[in-house]
């Protein structure tokens, strides 16, 4: 009863320091009237103003539609044939726009729709805002591009689908990320995470064995090269959820081709193939085993 007390405690203080960290990210935003004579580099550093610049994908964003059902879970509505569509985006706070180090500010929207259904209802969404600072190590700068670099990450990411009684889903984590490479210019990037949860809400209340306690990743880009100039390449990206109830709970396998070369340096319309086979696939029905393959649109970075 202590311990529920406990993560019923930290439950209702997570909004409030979540507020308040939201609220320290805006006031970064806007420059005081007495910051005219800010030197440029300052102001390169800190945010003046919200800048086209400061924003980036975090993760692939995405709509994919599945088509192979998947009978066995308990619940009439089957998320396997759902349509599941992903935003995520993320904001440098304080830092120089093009260097990789900074404050970051990130929100990843990922729902699955039962579109198929006649009334069309989103069956689960699921929530990750997050805030977190990234340390980079430059090894050797190449034409400014910063082509080779490790990096650390570190922050507090909370991941709720705004359900209520039943429904209700709900962690929160402080993560740690040692990265391989540019993700947004490396022909290979790797990282590999570790979070500690902190509290639970709603009825969850073992998501670590189900959703891990940390995440290995590898993007590999290209696996094969066109020859016709208005295409992209081909990448591969593998998600593997690690030191759950099971060593690897779950495995996500995404395949993607791009339709034309990138419009900007972060935007590269592809053709996405995605598997995944294990739990965590939502946060409503984090517990249940899942097989699902969907193929879509993506922007990929």
């Amino acid at each position: 009863m202590f311990t529920r007390l406990n993560s019923s405690r930290c439950q209702n203080q997570f909004p409030s320091a979540l507020l308040l960290l939201t609220f320290l990210l805006l006031l970064a935003t806007f420059q005081a009237p007495g910051a005219v004579e800010a030197t440029e580099e300052r102001e390169k550093f800190f945010i003046g103003q919200f800048q086209s610049e400061r924003f980036s994908m975090k993760e692939p964003n995405y709509f994919l539609f599945g088509f192979a059902r998947d009978n066995t879970l308990p619940r009439p509505v089957p998320v396997s044939d759902q349509v599941r569509f992903k935003v995520s985006i993320q904001y440098l706070a304080i830092g120089k726009p093009g260097y990789p180090n900074g404050l970051f500010g990130a929100f990843t929207q990922d729902t699955f729709w039962n579109i198929y259904d006649k009334s069309a209802p989103i069956y689960d969404t699921n929530f990750i805002p997050e805030l977190f600072f990234r340390h980079g190590f430059v090894r050797e700068q190449k034409n400014k591009s910063w082509n080779d670099i490790t990096g650390l990450r570190f922050g507090v990411r909370h991941h709720s689908n705004g359900r209520d009684e039943y429904d209700s889903r709900s962690w929160n984590r402080i993560f740690g990320t040692a990265e391989w490479g540019n993700h947004q210019k490396s022909q290979l990037y790797a990282s590999a995470s570790l979070w500690h949860v902190w509290s639970e809400g709603g009825e969850s209340h073992d998501t670590y064995k189900y959703l891990g306690r940390g995440e290995l990743r590898v993007d590999f880009k290209p696996l094969w090269k066109f020859n016709y100039k208005d295409l992209a390449t081909m990448g591969m990206s593998l998600r593997v959820p690690i030191l759950g109830r099971q060593i690897i709970p779950a495995v996500e396998l995404a395949l993607y081709v791009g339709l034309i070369k990138k419009s900007s340096e972060y935007f590269a319309p592809s053709v996405m193939i995605q598997y995944y086979d294990g739990y965590g696939y939502t946060l409503l029905d984090y517990k249940q085993h899942v097989r699902a393959i969907r193929v879509g649109f993506a922007t990929v970075r």
